[in-house]
Formats: structure tokens, sequence, C-alpha cells
């Protein structure tokens, strides 16, 4: 059958920006191993700290979780039933969270129905914890940042002299923020900042007359259960005396030999005699420690340990687990979750491990997977460095995504190229991952990682090239000797391209910015600039200056930098087009944040305008990598974004990219529109009980509408003058197209 096509210039947008300038969501389909990932777009985890708690107000405990790395956050929506497990991506939920760094919790401290956030300051050099109070808006949380009348808006307590000191939690650590003494209100427990010994935070609200609702801490005991916890084994010192604080390793109690390198702690009681056990977690070791707790509510004594929990299983995570506990089954009781802590050093595969309650009336923790959540994302490991391009000449982009490493317990480095076939169609695009090892760049990841690609027509033949970054600077060069329209065949690869070094983390783009007809270079870098390389050369014969300080080239092209107060990189990643004749250049960074730059075409040599450093505000984490392009040939851009936690996250935008929109099988149907003309009111038949994506557009080509319809439900054009439009309805396996007239 012909296969018809409608070609439609689109020449201005229709905003599709939400929640307070928030980019939309976009979702499609990504297939591994012939299984659909049904979190693709969660944006993975590598250091996950889990909270359970209501986000959307409906009476369910849903989960939060913040990922150490990168300081992302996530939300997934509880929708399982007693005895299942199953959860949803749900960001839309942290539509008003706070920015949030190192470690953050979430409960309900006060009893008030909206759960409240303990974390780490984001105030710099403040070691401590301060609180943001929840309240609703709607069926949304919301936050008040709770300040306590002392220089930084931290926890304080008085010290033994009076004076009121911060109450301390070092950025490396996770405490226990929780009723130790069952009075109602929430107290807290955290190592001492030179020592082996936990303190306990009595909070005295309740004892003032304040309820839960207040936090008022006094520090009441400084050896809390009377442990000592060495970091040079994973046994805990008990002591012999409920009384009396157990030894250092040094023979005492104080001075010199205490010491404190990092630990997570968790308490829990598991025994239901109201006093607390404790969980605990230590920078020097994969295990989790158990300390069991035969005090009481008031006065800890821990009397036992499982060095090796659950013994069933024991949990081993290298380096330095965490531990949660949440009712992920939906059954009534507490399961246990444990994830990597270690910024600098921890494992980026089954790094979510998941232990199911399964005891009748004592608990009992079996372990049930490795890759809880993370298992259905698309997670690469430590960072994801997304392209697109037709690779196999099928007529629809292809991703290939890059990454920074896996871990490996020798700290060797094991970077990767993904291919990722788009099976879906042209409407709909659906990928599914071919090759793990797209190229065989894997086999040198001990000389090259953090592999960064771009396509791009570098030597003017007609089809697209291939540019790798690599985190030393360099960049790998694969020319396509296929041909327009052909499945890519590159040529043996160059390396180092042209000799060409700008530092660290090279992020290459390809475009002819100076419009001379030859494709030039751009490259963001860990400092946060962009390297502007002039092509030098000629069509079929491209050519750099090598050093990428000397002229032509320059260093510093328009003044970009992506670092923020505070930082010290940050890794821009220039995307750049023309549009409407003005050039559009984007930068993702090391924050997260997209940078944009307006002022360029006539100002190579000058600063650039800053138009924002955070496009579409949006929130993936760190390392934001960013691509824009057209994939459901809609006639908008759509965002894909890679992060530091190897995954990503995806966007409409309003951002055109003119292209011919083709019926991806069939030629177009005809589409009924009832009334037509229509006063403002119309129905759209395109078959029974079906859905499809409509685009309305103006006598000029403009798209004026993009919404999801279905067939014989009503819709109203508010907004829209009279006039005539062409009434376009997409689905999955069929395109229908009509004419209506509107207010005439």
């Amino acid at each position: 059958m012909r296969k018809d096509t409608i070609f439609i210039t689109i020449f201005c947008i229709f905003s599709v920006i939400l929640y307070s300038q928030s980019l939309e969501r976009y979702d499609f389909d990504i297939m591994k191993d012939g299984q659909k990932l049904p979190l693709a777009l969660a944006g993975g985890m590598n250091l996950p700290q889990f909270s359970e708690v209501d986000l959307d107000h409906d009476g369910i405990k849903d989960l939060f979780v913040f990922d150490k790395e990168g300081n992302a956050i996530s939300a997934f929506k509880n929708t399982g039933n007693v005895g299942t497990v199953q959860y949803e991506y749900a960001p839309e939920l942290l539509e008003h969270f706070p920015k949030l760094i190192k470690w953050s919790l979430m409960l309900d401290y006060n009893q008030d129905g909206a759960p409240d956030i303990f974390a780490y300051p984001s105030q710099l050099g403040v070691a401590g914890i301060e609180v943001h109070k929840g309240h609703w808006e709607g069926n949304r949380l919301a936050f008040e940042k709770l300040s306590f009348g002392q220089p930084y808006d931290v926890l304080y307590y008085p010290s033994s002299t009076g004076s009121m000191v911060n109450l301390y939690v070092s950025s490396i650590d996770i405490p226990a923020i929780v009723d130790v003494d069952n009075d109602g209100d929430t107290d807290i427990l955290t190592f001492a900042s030179n020592g082996g010994y936990v303190l306990y935070f009595r909070n005295f609200s309740q004892e003032q007359g304040y309820g839960a609702d207040t936090l008022i801490f006094q520090k009441v005991d400084q050896c809390w259960g009377k442990f000592y916890e060495s970091g040079l084994s994973t046994a805990i010192t008990l002591s012999d005396n409920p009384n009396t604080c157990a030894e250092n390793f040094h023979g005492g109690t104080g001075g010199v030999g205490n010491r404190h390198a990092g630990s997570t702690l968790l308490a829990l009681d598991l025994d239901d005699d109201g006093d607390k056990e404790l969980f605990l977690g230590d920078v020097s070791f994969n295990n989790v420690v158990l300390l069991i707790n035969s005090g009481t509510p008031q006065n800890a004594y821990m009397t036992d340990q499982d060095t090796l929990f659950p013994s069933n299983h024991p949990i081993d995570i290298p380096l330095y687990p965490g531990i949660f506990a949440a009712d992920i089954d939906n059954d009534g009781d507490k399961d246990i979750l444990s994830a990597p802590n270690d910024e600098s050093f921890s494992i980026t595969k089954e790094n979510a491990w998941l232990y199911e309650n399964k005891g009748a009336t004592t608990p009992q923790f079996d372990f049930v997977q490795s890759d809880f959540l993370v298992g259905d994302m698309l997670d690469l490991g430590k960072g994801a460095l997304p392209a697109v391009a037709d690779v196999d000449g099928d007529g629809l982009l292809d991703l290939v995504i890059g990454n920074e490493t896996f871990y490996h317990e020798d700290a060797s480095l094991e970077s990767h190229l993904f291919l990722f076939k788009n099976t879906g169609n042209a409407w709909q695009p659906k990928f599914e991952l071919v090759d793990d090892d797209y190229l065989g760049l894997a086999a040198l990841s001990s000389q090259h990682w953090n592999l960064a690609p771009t396509f791009g027509d570098l030597d003017g033949d007609g089809d697209l090239d291939l540019l790798v970054g690599d985190f030393l600077g360099q960049m790998y060069y694969f020319e396509n000797v296929a041909g327009g329209g052909q499945p890519m065949n590159f040529a043996a690869p160059i390396f180092p391209f042209m000799d060409i070094d700008v530092g660290l983390a090279a992020a290459p783009a390809m475009v002819d910015v100076d419009e001379d007809g030859l494709t030039d270079i751009l490259v963001g870098e860990r400092n946060g600039n962009l390297n502007f390389i002039k092509n030098i050369g000629s069509v079929g014969n491209p050519n750099f200056n090598s050093n990428h300080e000397a002229s032509p080239n320059n260093p510093f092209f328009g003044g970009v930098d992506t670092r923020i107060l505070g930082g010290t990189a940050g890794y821009s990643v220039p995307r750049i087009w023309k549009e409407n004749g003005t050039f559009r250049l984007f930068c993702g960074s090391q924050s997260g944040q997209i940078f944009e730059y307006s002022d360029i075409e006539a100002n190579l040599n000058g600063n650039f305008t800053k138009v924002t450093e955070n496009y579409g505000n949006i929130s993936v984490g760190a390392r934001a990598y960013p691509i824009f392009w057209d994939l459901n040939h809609d006639g908008f851009r759509e965002l894909l974004v890679g992060n530091l936690r190897g995954g990503l996250n995806a966007f409409r935008t309003d951002l055109p990219q003119p292209v011919a929109l083709k019926s991806p099988h069939k030629s177009p149907k005809k589409l009924a529109i009832h009334p037509n003309p229509s006063a403002g009111q119309f129905t759209l038949s395109f078959g029974n009980q079906r859905k499809g994506l409509l685009f309305l557009f103006d006598i000029t080509g403009r798209i004026v509408l993009r919404q999801n319809v279905s067939s014989g439900v009503p819709l109203r054009a508010n907004g829209l003058s009279s006039g005539i439009y062409l009434a376009k309805v997409v689905l999955d396996d069929q395109v229908f197209v009509g004419r209506l007239l509107l207010g005439i």
C-alpha cells in the first residue's frame, strides 16, 4: 500500500509546561532481555535511602527515595495490595520538595498527617540536622524550613555549659530518628563526632506540654545501649553492666581512644517489648550488625549481637551499607531494605536489597532480591550519557548511551556504549537493548571511560559520524562510510582524534557554529566551560588545530560557565541548533540544572546572554546530560536527560523541531468531526473505545492544541479563535485527519 506523507512545517509553540513552569514528563517503553522495564525512566539508583510515608494524601504509605549519588529525590506510589509489592514512579508528588543533600529521611514527627523531612543542612559549612515541616496543598506535600532562633537553621541542644550547640550528625552518617522512649515525640540517635558511642538526644516536647509538635532536645545519654563501636572489627564491644559504658579499644570511655569514621543506624522494636533494637552499618565493612536490647525504653542496654544480619542470608554490600524499614509488601509488618552509602566506592548494580518479614509472631527476614525498584529501571551503573541517531537505517531514531563506569571491588573501570534499537514506530518510540558493548569500547575502559557519544556529519558527506568523548578529555572519531539513509558502517576509530585534549570529561557536539559550511566541534568539560574547535579543513576532509586554546579555537566560548555557587566542577554538555534563524544553546551541568544561552550567532567572540540556569525547572540529580530531539514526530523536541545515577528521565518541551510528519504504517484515514462547523465543542470519532493523541493545526501550520483524546468523548476548544483548523489524531497503528471549522 502506498504510504502517503503529510508535510507540515511547525513555526511556533504550544506550551506543555505545567507544575510551576516545570516540564511535563514524557514516557516510552524500554525493553531488556525481551521484557519491558516498568520503571524504565525513573532515573536509576546508586545510593538510595528509603522512607515510608504517605506522599499523596490517600492514607497509604508510599516510598520516598533520596539518592546520595547526585542528591536526587524520587517518589514511588504504593499500588500494591496486601501481600503484594507494586510501586509506580510518581515524580509529580515531589512538586514542592526542597533541595536536599547528603542524607534525608522522612517521617511525621508532629503527627499531623503530613510527613516532614529531616536532612543534612544545605547551608555550607554546617553539620547537623535541618527540618522541613510538611503540610498539604491539596494532595501535594509542601514544606516550611524550620528556624530555631540560632545562627543556623538546624537543630540545637544545650551543652553542659548552657550554651546552645548544633546537634551534630556527620555528612556521611545516617542517624536514627524515632520515638526512642515511647512518650509520643521524636528522639534522635547519632554517633558522637569523635567516638564510637551513640548519643541519645531526647525530645522534651511532651514533657513541656507541647505534645508531639515541638523539637526540644537534650543529650541524656552519651553511650546509649552502653556499647562501643571501634570500626576495627565487625564485632561490637558490649558492656557487662547496664549502667556503665563499654570500654573503647584503649581501655577507657573517653579521650584519644575515641574514633568515628562513619555509621548508619536504624532503631526498631523487633521483639515487641517496647525498647528499640539497633541495626548498625559501618563505613569499613560490608555487613550490618543487629544489636539486641535487653534494657528498657528509657535505658537501653545491648546484650547480644548478630554481626552478619540476617544469618540466613547476610547483607553483603561493598561498601558501607545503610539500612531502612518499610512495609513493602503491605502485610502490616516492617520489612528491611539495605543499600550502599559510600559516595566514593560503592556497588552500582544489585544495590537495593529487600528482605521481607515472614515471621508470624517474631520477625523473620527472608531475602527476596538485590535490585528492589532499580531492577525495573534503565540503570547503567554510574553515569548515563545518551545520544540519538538512526543507527540501522530503518527510518527510526535509535538510542546510544554511554556510561561512566560500573563498580568493581578492585577499583577497575568498566565503561560501555549501549545500543537500544527503536522497535516502535515514528509516532511512538520503543527502545530495546540489542548491544551492551556497542563498538567494543569496554575493553579499553582502563584508559578511556565516561564515554560521551554524539552524532553529526563531521566530514560533510551526507551521513552521520560519531564522536565519543572520554574522561581524560580526548575523543574517538568513528567515520561513517555507509552513506545517508543506510545502516551505519564505521571505519576504524581514530584516537585521540586530532590529538585534541580539553582537560577532563570531554562532552562533544557537532554543529557548524560559524556557518562557513564546515562542521565544527563544541566540547564541554569538567570545569564547566565550553571549547569551540573550528573546522579548518574542507568538505570531505575535516581538520582541526589540536591545541584547543590556540586560535582559531576558543576555550571559553561565549563565557559559558555551568558551575554554581560553592561548586568546583561544572561538567558542561553543549546542545545547540538553529531555530527560526537563531541559535539556541543549552548546557547540561554537574548540578543537574540545564543552562540556556542566547545572542550567539553574531557574538562568537563575546559573552553569550544567560537566559536561565534551570531550563524547565527539572530535577534529575547531578551530572545532567541532555539531548533534545523530536522522538514522536509531533513537531516538538523531547528532552532526554542522563544522570550520575546511571538512569534516564524524559520530558516534553515546547521547543519546535520542523519535521515531515509521516504515517508510520498506512495512509491517513478520514477523521469524523461532529458538529462541524462547531461553536466550540465537538466530538472526534476514530473507532470504538480508542484513544489517541490529537494535534490541531491552524492555517499557518502552527500547532495550537496537543492533548490525549478518546473517540466519541466531547472536547472543547477553549481560547481558539474562529477559523479553519486541521485535526490530526495519531494512534499506535493509524493516523486520522480531518478539517474543523470553528466558530463559523
